[in-house]
């Protein structure tokens, strides 16, 4: 990882102010000429096949599957870009398995100019598995060059919606189209209302430029003060994606945000929805939901009930915006089976129930580590008072009241910064360490209360989804309110101005990551290490 400060040579400030120049006032000069790959090397998209359709793959204990990273070719509004592929469909294949079930994962990268690694996102699996490359203190082998292959065991101790990505730029793989889910279910502990039918839903943008997407540079990773918001919104690596169902017809919706940093806010119009679980298993108790807000890496499984014959619109609704995304066409014709009435019932899961009054104690108990997230740029803040943007955005004038940067609201500013010029930090504000320099140490077994705080006079506040690797952990307070129905999750986020508070079940041995899941923020160096001793 990345010290914790930077001073910015003069010389590196001067160039960039006069790239901002000439992007603010020549946008055309401003614009970079885009390689067809938008990676390292230039490639012919006629020699690319097309993306093929995503496939639901089960697994038994003890089963091997490969997986394999190539690029290919597809549609996209009238554009056709280059995508990075996990066996040539985006997203990568549904792999479906049980709780307790082992499996072996052979990786094998064909790209040629882009090394990478396999993340079993929110899966408690051994240390060596973890997809975490050296480099960000991990000890996982890194898939290099075309035909090399990794080998991953993971184990899965968990019923829920897990997910699997890169870990090693991820800003371009996970952005280029390299994330699949895993979905582990189990018969005891797992979801017991009868439904019509499942269906895997990666929500997620894209930046398109000048016909393909935006280019990525070599050695570091641009976009670094917001993240890279796309201006074209993916649902299932699409634009135009479409559902048929049958008059009647309930299904369980699994939902994962794979963007980079942009928070979605979910809702079916015209259909009844059903909250019943999210990152690592179920609630203890169902909540109906008008919308699902859910940030980069969170999962959230909801249920949802078409009543009538129609379209009904998968639309992402922030305040001041609608945008739809996707669609469900219902037919008159009826469904094969009436699950209307279990579906009206919002059911209790006492062993859910029991299992979280555990931890009642843990919620007036003072935390035990205490975190804050900042940023410090005052260059860059002062390029933009030099060009008459009053910090472009750069205040709390541009956060909702929910806490929310639903949008990119600098522009050109956000387009040039880069993680040579911006340092992301998450402080343990208990011992002033900054991001690499945090080292927690805790013992298996530990109950570790983990108050969060998202600081807002900083240069620019904004929302940051908070993962850790590892582990699980349920959420306590939001915004200094008690949540009353938590669930196992591993991935949380922290708007602007609002305080979370988690409670962390150190469970797993082994030395692990904590960072904000924006993934142009942790390669801005916004992460820390923390070991799990047994």
């Amino acid at each position: 990882m990345k010290p914790a400060y930077y001073i910015v040579p003069l010389a590196f400030l001067l160039g960039a102010v006069a790239a901002f120049s000439a992007y603010t006032f020549l946008p055309n000069l401003g614009q970079r000429e885009i390689p067809k790959n938008n990676t390292f090397k230039k490639i012919d998209q006629s020699l690319l096949s097309e993306a093929r359709p995503t496939q639901v793959v089960d697994l038994k204990d003890g089963d091997s599957y490969d997986l394999t990273v190539t690029r290919v070719k597809k549609k996209i509004g009238k554009n056709t870009v280059t995508l990075l592929a996990y066996n040539g469909s985006v997203p990568g294949p549904v792999i479906r398995t049980t709780k307790g079930a082992s499996v072996k994962i052979r990786l094998t990268n064909n790209l040629g100019d882009l090394d990478t690694t396999l993340h079993p996102h929110g899966v408690r699996v051994e240390e060596a598995f973890d997809g975490i490359p050296p480099e960000q203190g991990g000890i996982t082998p890194v898939s290099f060059g075309s035909g090399n292959t990794v080998e991953y065991t993971l184990k899965f101790p968990d019923a829920g919606a897990f997910w699997y990505h890169p870990h090693i730029r991820d800003d371009i793989g996970q952005g280029m189209g390299l994330y699949g889910n895993f979905i582990v279910t189990d018969a005891a502990s797992g979801f017991t209302n009868s439904v019509n039918r499942e269906e895997y839903l990666f929500i997620s943008d894209i930046l398109i430029k000048k016909w393909n997407t935006a280019a990525y540079p070599k050695d570091k990773t641009n976009y670094a003060i917001m993240g890279r918001y796309g201006n074209t919104l993916l649902l299932n690596g699409t634009d135009k994606y479409s559902l048929q169902a049958k008059r009647g017809d309930v299904i369980r919706f699994y939902l994962t945000n794979a963007a980079s940093v942009r928070t979605f806010n979910i809702s079916i119009t015209g259909a009844k929805v059903k909250l019943v679980g999210s990152d690592v298993g179920k609630y203890g108790k169902e909540a109906f939901q008008d919308s699902v807000r859910i940030a980069p890496a969170e999962r959230y499984i909801v249920e949802a009930y078409f009543e009538k014959a129609g379209d009904y619109k998968i639309v992402h609704k922030t305040p001041e915006k609608s945008y739809t995304i996707g669609s469900v066409k219902v037919s008159d014709a009826s469904s094969d089976q009436d699950y209307s009435k279990s579906f009206a019932m919002l059911k209790s899961y006492e062993e859910v129930v029991v299992e979280m009054a555990k931890f009642e104690p843990y919620y007036a108990k003072k935390a035990d580590k205490n975190l804050s997230f900042s940023l410090d740029m005052d260059e860059m803040g002062n390029m933009g008072n030099m060009h008459g943007m009053s910090h472009g955005g750069m205040d709390e004038n541009h956060i909702s009241a929910d806490g929310i940067e639903w949008e990119d609201t600098m522009g050109p500013m956000n387009a040039i910064s880069n993680s040579d010029m911006v340092t992301w930090q998450i402080n343990d504000t208990d011992t002033n360490q900054t991001n690499a320099d945090i080292d927690w140490k805790f013992k298996k077994g530990d109950l570790v209360k983990i108050s969060i705080v998202n600081e807002t006079g900083t240069t620019h506040p904004m929302q940051h989804p908070f993962h850790m690797h590892g582990q699980r952990f349920i959420v306590l307070s939001e915004n200094g309110k008690r949540v009353e129905n938590p669930v196992w999750k591993d991935t949380v986020l922290v708007p602007s101005g609002q305080p979370v508070e988690i409670l962390v079940d150190m469970s797993n041995p082994g030395s692990w990551m904590a960072h904000c899941h924006i993934t142009e923020h942790l390669h801005s160096g916004m992460g820390f290490g923390f070991k799990v001793e047994q």
